[in-house]
């Protein structure tokens, strides 16, 4: 809740300003005089020393007692500043000011119960001051009491119609009972009335927010820098608008320049490392995020964002120690468990990544994604029959007109097939199709696995890598429960090399490949001129520049072999070299093919574990390492 505007009854000045004089002060005139002329000029130690000394002097009169109460709330003393009103009150009961002033600092502490009790003894001396009835109305909203606090502003205005604060804060209640328009309204009075005031203008912005109207709420955001070019929440907020539309470079000079006025903006760097993280900058983003939490370790969210921007590099462990932390900071934040869930099923704890996501349910269980969620990590862990229920919990919570409604109903029907209910599968996608959007990515998802359109067909409408993520898996998925593992492993290996790390598919993909890992064959070895034959193929990931492509490699013994990089579109052929030590294979590359693709004179060592290989290759200072799967 943004904070309201109180206005505070300015310290009593007695007479005509204090002349500088040689001379200290000698009489309690002399004191509140300079005290005030210190208040005045922000010395507030000065003035408190000054009234101290006026009251030393006299102590019957209210007015040092006010004084020093004004510069004790200047100072955030609330509690002295309370009791300075309390003792001026006790000697003259006859002064509005004095209630009001003590309502304001028990708003400040939390007392809005006794801060009305204050305004309501103030209006009852002066029933024409406005500002009383507009800080009332503060404290009213403050306790939920809309109707009381919609009404003190109305009579604020009543009693001075170009009243503008009083304006704003009837906007602010107006936002809290969702009349957009009425605040609209409430903030443009505010602004025409004072032009120059950079308040009204950051909260039309959010108005115009709710109204989905960004590009107003730009034009908003930026009159409100006009006026006040130190405004950081209306950098902050212009830059996530900016982001919202896509201009990613403009919102991370918004929230640059925010830090620049103010380092320690906390949120600020958050939401700077947010744009670096959708422009690819995940190094960049993570430098964001660690400011954020240093500056505030409490700070869940950024936490769990830059466990976000780790997943995004592959550092699947320091995801999971991230969203941790932001569990540390509050145990109740569904969202943390959730991502972390979704980091333990990639790391191939699925029994791990469920327990997360049920924790998430527990404080979330209205939410229909938390359920998608579990779905996902279900049917990685082939369990069927709990993946089909959570999917259609999804759908009973969301419909069948979510976004995600079209991948719910594919979840359900991989889960029953999972289970050998080929039959009952087929029956929930006839009778689920049909009320979901047809014109809904991935729709035509739904279609391949109803044995409606081929699987080239399918590939061929994946547009971009989010789209071949999800269809490269639901293929790899599907012929997987047919039976047929070699057939898959190249989709599923596809997404695990090149696939988006935050969809749900990406996991269920890896889950898929060790499964495929634990069933295959041992591979033949021999001895030092060995007989090491097959093909094996699968991702590996390079260090300089980083990047992952597909490698296929076929053995012939001692023979050697060749090896091929299809996505570069280059190759060659593998000279035994020796065994080493550890038992692994060491081969030269010899590039055939594509030569301005590859590097030639490499070395390439494989070492056979079960039914894959494990590689490492070199060449002119590059390295490059993964995993390959037996192909059948």
């Amino acid at each position: 809740m943004r904070r309201a505007v109180l206005l505070l009854i300015s310290a009593i000045l007695l007479g005509a300003p204090a002349v500088v004089r040689a001379q200290q002060p000698t009489s309690w005139s002399d004191y509140i005089k300079r005290g005030n002329t210190r208040f005045d000029a922000g010395d507030f130690d000065g003035a408190l020393a000054d009234y101290g000394q006026a009251i030393g002097l006299d102590a019957s009169q209210a007015t040092g007692f006010f004084n020093r109460g004004n510069a004790r709330k200047k100072k955030g003393d609330l509690s002295g500043a309370i009791a300075d009103f309390t003792t001026a009150i006790g000697l003259d009961a006859t002064e509005s000011g004095y209630f009001n002033n003590r309502g304001i600092a028990r708003h400040d502490q939390g007392d809005n119960e006794g801060a009305i009790a204050d305004y309501e003894r103030a209006i009852a001396l002066n029933e024409q001051d406005p500002k009383l009835y507009n800080n009332r109305g503060i404290a009213r909203r403050a306790l939920k009491n809309f109707d009381g606090a919609l009404a003190d502003y109305g009579k604020a205005l009543e009693l001075d119609p170009r009243y503008a604060k009083a304006f704003d804060n009837r906007g602010d209640v107006r936002m809290d009972t969702h009349d957009v328009d009425g605040a609209m309204a409430d903030y443009t009075q505010a602004i025409e009335i004072s032009p120059t005031w950079d308040t009204p203008y950051f909260d039309r912005a959010l108005a115009r927010e709710a109204k989905s109207d960004l590009d107003g709420a730009i034009v908003d955001y930026t009159k409100a820098i006009e006026q006040n070019p130190r405004y950081v929440g209306a950098y902050n907020n212009r830059g996530n608008r900016k982001r919202d539309k896509g201009d990613l470079d403009g919102a991370i000079a918004d929230y640059t320049r925010a830090l620049e006025v103010d380092p320690r903006y906390a949120l600020a760097y958050n939401n700077r490392g947010i744009s670096r993280k959708q422009k690819g900058d995940f190094d960049g983003a993570i430098a964001d995020y660690t400011k954020a939490v240093e500056i505030d370790p409490t700070y869940a969210r950024a936490f769990d964002n830059r466990g976000d921007a780790r997943l995004a590099k592959d550092d699947v462990a320091g995801a999971i120690a991230d969203y941790g932390r932001a569990i540390a900071v509050d145990s109740s934040l569904a969202f943390a468990w959730a991502d972390r869930g979704f980091a333990r099923a990639a790391l191939g704890d699925q029994t791990a990544g469920v327990a997360d996501y049920t924790k998430a349910i527990s404080f979330d269980p209205t939410s229909p994604y938390r359920y998608e969620g579990r779905a996902w990590v279900h049917l990685g862990a082939r369990n069927g029959g709990a993946a089909y229920t959570d999917a259609v919990k999804f759908l009973d919570l969301a419909g069948p007109r979510d976004d995600h409604s079209v991948y719910a109903v594919l979840v359900a029907a991989f889960g029953l097939r999972e289970q050998g209910k080929d039959s009952a599968s087929v029956a929930f996608l006839r009778a689920w199709m049909p009320r979901v959007d047809s014109t809904a990515w991935p729709y035509p998802a739904l279609r391949y696995v109803r044995r409606e359109l081929a699987a080239a067909d399918l590939i061929a409408l994946a547009t971009n890598d989010n789209k071949m993520t999800e269809v490269r898996t639901y293929i790899g998925v599907d012929l997987a429960l047919s039976g047929q593992t070699a057939a898959a492993l190249p989709h599923l290996q596809w997404v695990q090399a090149h696939g988006t790390r935050s969809y749900y598919e990406y996991p269920l993909a890896l889950a898929e490949i060790r499964r495929a890992q634990r069933r295959a064959a041992p591979a033949t070895a021999g001895g030092t001129s060995a007989a090491l034959t097959g093909k094996w193929s699968g991702p590996v990931t390079q260090d300089q520049p980083a990047e992952s492509y597909m490698v296929r490699v076929t053995l012939r013994g001692s023979a050697g072999g060749s090896i091929a990089y299809p996505t570069r579109q280059c190759g060659g052929t593998l000279t035994l070299v020796r065994r080493d030590d550890g038992g692994a294979f060491v081969y030269q590359e010899h590039v055939t093919y594509g030569q301005s693709k590859c590097i030639d004179g490499g070395s390439v060592k494989v070492l056979p574990t079960g039914g894959f290989l494990k590689m490492d290759a070199s060449a002119g200072g590059i390295n490059a390492t993964g995993t390959l799967i037996a192909e059948r």
